[in-house]
């Protein structure tokens, strides 16, 4: 990290650990008064030491191996009618791989994904203590992927369009409030004549196109918030995905590609994966229209993914 970058982190964790609000990752089934705006930006940093293979087995890095990661995540919300919302999710993304035992030095910057979600609450319950909303969303392919051309890097996106469904929840059982969501996300395939940087050529020489299959991904959250004052809470929360094996073929004979595209650490885009998170941190509430969340996370069931330790803060702006 910068040392820009460091004080701004400073600054956004010191004042969330020193004196209410929302969880990290879990939605809160809150929706957006009617014809008002709510404006996050949150930023994340992880800096793995090693992966977890499918086993879910912790493997170190080799000596001379190193991976970062930096996300702004801008988030924002309009209350479109009585108990419904409209949230667009913008990432901005950074990284940086070095493998010397696999001669890769990759790095990322640019804009992700971009996600369009609709959420709505029911009447009934817009009042209570106990929430709950249902959402439904599509993800815009706008970042870098893994089937851009250009020079090989890490991707900032997947390159393929996606679609989510599922609920949150809100109940107050005191002194807690909790938080739960449950989201299942399809992602479409995809034909590509170029992967990681390269023509599909380079990998079989026979070859000029992939055909990607569709996948799916689960995304569960819980989250327990115990609120101290009116203007601070201490969170605790858990974050798990589950990302099941995506296929690809080579689309002249038909053979699977997996193999070959996976040579150069790309293995993790077609494998199963599982990752849990814990996450503790604080929230303050310095006024009814300004939180500040800060904390850190690690993973805790992981398996054929990066693990390290992840830090954590965001800002949000009721307008």
């Amino acid at each position: 990290m910068n040392a820009k970058r460091d004080i701004l982190l400073f600054i956004f964790i010191a004042a969330a650990l020193s004196l209410h609000a929302r969880p990290f990752v879990t939605d809160d089934a809150e929706i957006a008064k009617e014809g008002k705006n709510q404006i996050s930006i949150g930023y994340s940093s992880v800096n793995p030491q090693g992966i977890y293979d499918g086993s879910g087995s912790y493997i170190a890095f080799p000596p001379g191996d190193s991976r970062q990661e930096q996300t702004v995540l801008m988030d924002f919300r309009y209350g479109a009618s009585f108990g419904s919302e409209v949230e667009v999710k913008l990432p901005y993304f950074t990284g940086h791989y070095v493998s010397v035992s696999k001669a890769l030095d990759l790095t990322a910057a640019g804009l992700g994904d971009i996600w369009l979600i609709g959420s709505n609450q029911s009447a009934e319950n817009s009042s209570a203590s106990d929430k709950a909303a249902f959402k439904a969303g599509v993800k815009f392919p706008n970042g870098k992927s893994l089937f851009s051309s250009g020079a090989p890097q890490l991707p900032t996106g997947t390159g393929t369009w996606d679609f989510m469904a599922g609920a949150a929840t809100k109940e107050k059982r005191a002194p807690f409030i909790l938080y739960g969501n449950f989201y299942y996300v399809y992602r479409l395939g995809a034909s590509s004549d170029t992967f990681a940087g390269h023509s599909i050529g380079y990998y079989n020489p026979s070859e000029n196109t992939i055909n990607v299959g569709p996948s799916s991904q689960i995304k569960y959250n819980i989250a327990v918030e115990y609120p101290v004052s009116t203007a601070l809470s201490f969170i605790m929360e858990y974050n798990g995905i589950t990302q099941y094996e995506a296929k690809a073929t080579f689309a002249g004979s038909g053979l699977d590609a997996v193999p070959a595209l996976s040579a150069n650490d790309t293995e993790y885009y077609f494998a199963r994966s599982i990752v849990g998170r814990a996450s503790v941190g604080a929230s303050i509430t310095p006024t009814d229209k300004v939180s500040i969340t800060g904390g850190a996370s690690l993973p805790v069931a992981s398996s054929t993914y990066y693990g390290g330790l992840m830090i954590f803060a965001n800002l949000s702006i009721g307008l």
